[in-house]
């Protein structure tokens, strides 16, 4: 063997080291609902359907804005009662500009570091130059977070991908002027968006708390492992890249319970949860 395989092998041997080292000592990820699925049975069932959540074996539930007329701490003593921990609160961007203290408050409260902007409305971008008022803002709202000690967390939908700003995914120029900015990567809308989801976690190893795990039939979103987004990649890549919860969403279904049960067994089959 000469000099240069020798030590290309010997490179190789290191990194996988690393590499093994690395994934050993990175805590697995906790799995949680994100709520949005299950808000139908919300207004009327709140406590009843957060038992049910609990008893499929579910660790967390993320809030999308309905918290069953349960004050903060109310709600935190029953989901504390149920052993769900809170992964994060989905809060659209107006709210988070016009009132941050009180989410804030109510994000200390329930014991969740993350506050979630969900969503930005076609009217707020569309162009370069509204793109980059909204990275302004968000970077704005993400040092405030900071400085309150939680962090601003963006979630995904396909379009990030598909507009374009300096030549690049708006999602990609998002984060990169928005440094105080983490991102909660929906693996089903970038996949819809063109992207590689796996790459996209690994890519944002550092700024990815929080992972949603979705899957589609085209475009209708359906039970894990039931259509063609690659879940298990992604969760793969999740466990190896420091992600702290996997979310399973599913935006529409006939019988939410049964497919949030059906989409956890389904990661239980796996082995990836």
């Amino acid at each position: 063997m000469n000099r240069r395989r020798f030590l290309q092998g010997v490179a190789a041997t290191a990194l996988a080291a690393k590499g093994l080292g690395r994934a050993q000592n990175t805590p697995r990820p906790r799995v949680g609902l994100q709520l949005y699925t299950l808000r139908d049975l919300l207004g009327d069932r709140f406590k009843e359907t957060l038992e049910q959540v609990a008893a499929m074996g579910y660790k967390g539930v993320e809030f999308a804005g309905v918290y069953g007329g349960l004050n903060p701490g109310e709600l935190r003593r029953f989901l504390d009662g149920l052993g769900l921990e809170v992964a994060g609160l989905h809060v659209p961007l107006e709210q988070l500009e016009q009132g941050l203290d009180g989410q804030v408050a109510l994000a200390r409260a329930l014991g969740t570091p993350y506050l979630v902007c969900p969503w930005l409305d076609a009217g707020l971008r569309g162009s370069e130059a509204k793109w980059r008022e909204l990275f302004g803002r968000l970077e704005r709202l993400g040092k405030a977070c900071r400085a309150a000690g939680l962090r601003l967390v963006y979630h995904n939908h396909e379009f990030e991908f598909e507009e374009k700003v300096g030549g690049r995914p708006a999602f990609d120029a998002l984060f990169a002027a928005a440094p105080s900015l983490e991102a909660e990567l929906d693996v089903a809308w970038a996949h819809a968006g063109g992207q590689d989801p796996a790459a996209y976690v690994r890519k944002y190893t550092g700024r990815l708390p929080l992972v949603h795990l979705k899957d589609l039939e085209g475009r209708r979103t359906v039970e894990l492992g039931r259509g063609e987004v690659p879940v298990e990649a992604a969760v793969r890549a999740a466990q190896a890249s420091g992600v702290r919860w996997l979310l399973v969403e599913q935006d529409e279904s006939a019988r939410p319970l049964e497919s949030v049960r059906v989409s956890l067994e389904w990661l239980r089959s796996r082995k990836l949860v």
